[in-house]
């Protein structure tokens, strides 16, 4: 079974940059990493961007994932 961290990474991330929630700088390294190696899918994208037409931002971490 594939895991996908990119939904916890992109959440725990744009959370903390929202609503400045603290993150160690042990843990932001490590989401940070996870980031990089677990890429947003192409529905978590298209999900990112309906969710911008209703609130009016995007998650920056899927937001700057490769589209396709």
């Amino acid at each position: 079974m594939e895991s996908n961290f990119h939904n916890l990474v992109s959440a725990v991330g744009d959370m903390a940059d929202r609503y400045l929630f603290r993150l160690g700088k042990d843990q932001r390294k490590l989401y940070e990493a996870w980031d990089r190696f677990y890429s947003a899918t192409p529905w978590k994208i298209e999900r990112n961007i309906r969710i911008s037409e209703v609130q009016g931002w995007m998650n920056p971490y899927v937001s700057r994932q490769p589209q396709g």
